[in-house]
C-alpha cells in the first residue's frame, strides 16, 4: 500500500513545499557530523557529545556509509553489558542480552564499548539510515521520516549515497520545528491551539520512580523503544526529572560504568546536571534535565520553547505531576496527519 502524501494546510504546505532541505541546513549550520566506523563505541560516544547530537551516520575508509550509530545502541550495549554481568555471576545459563539475539551473539563475540562501532551501528533499530538530496523539498523531507519513523535524515548532495553523493549535514525535527518558529506569524492560526486541543496529550508518559536504578529507566526506553523517561517521586508523583538517552554519554566516560548504572535515577540526574553545567562551559550549550508546560498551553509556546531551549521534548504537567509529553516530532505531525477543515480548526489526535 502507497503512503497516503501528507497534506498540510495552507500556507504552510506552500512553504514546506519552496523550501528546500538545502536552505534550513545552510541557516542551521550545522558542521556535517560522521563517525568513523573503526571508532570504538567509547570514542564514537564522544563525538556525539562534543557536537551536541544524538546520532550520526558511521562511514567506512571507502565512504560507504554503513548504518547510524546513536545513544539508544549505546543503551542497548550497557543494559546487555549488565545482563551479561549479572548473569554470569548468578550463573544462570540464559541469554545475556534478555531478549536481543543480535546483541547476545556480539556479547558472546567479546562485543564491549571498546569494540568498533560499526558492530553496534543501528544495534537499537531506533534511528535508521534515511537518505535524501539537499534540492529535496522540506516537505518530502518530513514525508520520508514519517513514513519511515525517523527523527532525522542523512542529507547528501545527491540523490543516493551509493553515487558517490557527499554528505552535507543532517536535517531533524528540531531544525524543521525551528523552520516554522520562524514563518509562525504567517501559521498563527495552526499552532494558536492548546496542546490539548490539538491532541497532544495522546501519548502516554513513561516514568520511572527516582529510587530506582537507572538501568531501570534504560531498559524501559530500549524495550519500549522512547527516547526519555519522566523521573517521579516514589511517594506523590510529582515530576523530578527526566533522565534520556543521550544521557548514556555520562556513563561511558568511566570504566566503571557498569557499575554506574546500579545507581539510582535521583543521583545519575544530579551528574548529569554536573555534566551539563561543564558542557555550558566547554561546548557553549545549555542544558538542563527537563522543561514542562501546561495543558492548555498553546502550541506555539511549546514551539518557542523547544527552539529557545534547545529542547528535544517538554512534558505536560498538571498538579505538579507528568500527564503528557510532547516531541519536536510530535507537533510537526500533529499538523501533518490530521484533516484540517475550513478555517483552520484544530481537531483529531496526534499519531
Amino acid at each position: 500500500m502507497a503512503p497516503v502524501p501528507l497534506e498540510f494546510p495552507e500556507p504552510l504546505q506552500s512553504l514546506l513545499k519552496t523550501t528546500t532541505v538545502q536552505t534550513i541546513l545552510s541557516r542551521a549550520k550545522h558542521e556535517p557530523v560522521a563517525i568513523d566506523a573503526e571508532l570504538s563505541v567509547i570514542e564514537a560516544s564522544n563525538v556525539l557529545a562534543k557536537y551536541g547530537i544524538s546520532s550520526a551516520p558511521v562511514r567506512t575508509e571507502a565512504g560507504a556509509y554503513v548504518g547510524m550509530f546513536d545513544f539508544g545502541d549505546l543503551a542497548h550495549l550497557l543494559i546487555g553489558g549488565v545482563r551479561a554481568r549479572d548473569a554470569k555471576e548468578a550463573a544462570v545459563p540464559e541469554a545475556a542480552a534478555g531478549g536481543f539475539p543480535q546483541l547476545d551473539a556480539l556479547l558472546e563475540a567479546g562485543l564491549s564499548a571498546t569494540s568498533p562501532v560499526k558492530l553496534v551501528s543501528d544495534l537499537s533499530k531506533m534511528n535508521p539510515l534515511v537518505e535524501i538530496a539537499a534540492e529535496a523539498s522540506v516537505l518530502d523531507a518530513i514525508q520520508l521520516l514519517v513514513e519511515r519513523d525517523a527523527h532525522r535524515v542523512c542529507v547528501f548532495d545527491k540523490p543516493s549515497a551509493s553515487d558517490g553523493a557527499r554528505f552535507v549535514g543532517m536535517l531533524s525535527f528540531s531544525d524543521i520545528t525551528k523552520f516554522l518558529h520562524v514563518h509562525v506569524a504567517e501559521i498563527e492560526a495552526l499552532v494558536a491551539p492548546s496542546v490539548e486541543a490539538l491532541g497532544l496529550l495522546d501519548k502516554k508518559v513513561v516514568t520511572v520512580h527516582g529510587d530506582r536504578p537507572v538501568v531501570h529507566a534504560l531498559e524501559l526506553m530500549v524495550n519500549l523503544r522512547v527516547s526519555s523517561v519522566a523521573v517521579v517521586d516514589e511517594h506523590d508523583g510529582a515530576l523530578l526529572t527526566a533522565i534520556t538517552l543521550t544521557d548514556c554519554k555520562n556513563l561511558v566516560a568511566h570504566a566503571n560504568h557498569l557499575r554506574r548504572l546500579r545507581v539510582d535515577c535521583r543521583e545519575f540526574a544530579s551528574m548529569v546536571r554536573a555534566n551539563a553545567a561543564l558542557d555550558k562551559v566547554h561546548y557553549g550549550r545549555e542544558a538542563f534535565p527537563f522543561y514542562a508546560v501546561h495543558r492548555d498551553a498553546p502550541v506555539k509556546t511549546c514551539v518557542a520553547k523547544l527552539v529557545a531551549v534547545r529542547a528535544h521534548r517538554l512534558f505536560v504537567v498538571h498538579d505538579g505531576k507528568p500527564v503528557g509529553v510532547i516531541s519536536l516530532s510530535d507537533i510537526v505531525k500533529a499538523l501533518a496527519l490530521k484533516p484540517h477543515h475550513a478555517g483552520g480548526g484544530a481537531g483529531g489526535a496526534a499519531r
